[in-house]
């Protein structure tokens, strides 16, 4: 039996949000979804790995630097049929950083913008909705890291949390109650915001 054998291409995608709930978008200048806004990335180079492409991606595009350490991993999307182009698997990954963080577009993209969570495009490139749903999931939910995302998001209102539950004897379960109230409202505000960002290309097509 002749086995066939096929091209898989390896890319990398970065969500980046600020405290203030915006999310960075870049406008694509180049098929496929030339002039519709997409998260920054690209393709994974020679030599590199995921986490090293997303560094120097989101620099390329966007102007904005963070380091390897900032980044959190959201997982991976390699379902075919994701790119037009052929076979793609992208990486994922999430940062938070300060509000009001320089942005200049640069490399393939048109435009980069911060864009309110509650108001983005009316249609996304590729899965990328998809891709922000499983950023909403990683800072609302408790997994190992997820109260450290919580606090670069809310600091002041963690900070205080924090203080209160220092001086109350049942600080664990206060804490929960704050991170149970913190999920609800988070999964309200990106699921609000998705619903409208969605691509709704019955094709799904990915990076």
């Amino acid at each position: 039996m002749t086995e066939t054998l096929e091209t898989i291409r390896y890319t990398a995608d970065i969500v980046i949000v600020t405290p203030d709930w915006h999310v960075l978008l870049i406008e694509r200048g180049w098929d496929p979804y030339e002039g519709h806004w997409a998260l920054p990335g690209g393709h994974v180079d020679l030599g590199e790995t995921s986490l090293d492409a997303a560094v120097r991606e989101l620099k390329e595009e966007t102007g904005v630097h963070v380091t390897a350490g900032d980044l959190h991993q959201l997982g991976a999307w390699d379902q075919p049929g994701r790119d037009p182009r052929g076979r793609y698997v992208t990486v994922a990954y999430l940062a938070v950083v300060p509000v009001g963080t320089p942005i200049a577009a640069g490399d393939d993209a048109r435009t980069a913008r911060w864009w309110p969570l509650g108001t983005l495009p009316a249609r996304l490139a590729f899965d990328h909705a998809d891709i922000l749903k499983a950023a909403q999931d990683k800072i609302v939910t408790r997994s190992s890291r997820s109260e450290e995302l919580l606090a670069a998001l809310d600091a002041d209102l963690y900070r205080r949390l924090q203080e209160a539950t220092a001086r109350d004897e049942e600080a664990p379960g206060t804490l929960d109650r704050f991170l149970t109230t913190v999920q609800e409202d988070r999964k309200q505000r990106f699921e609000a915001a998705l619903s409208t960002g969605r691509d709704q290309d019955p094709r799904r097509l990915g990076h």
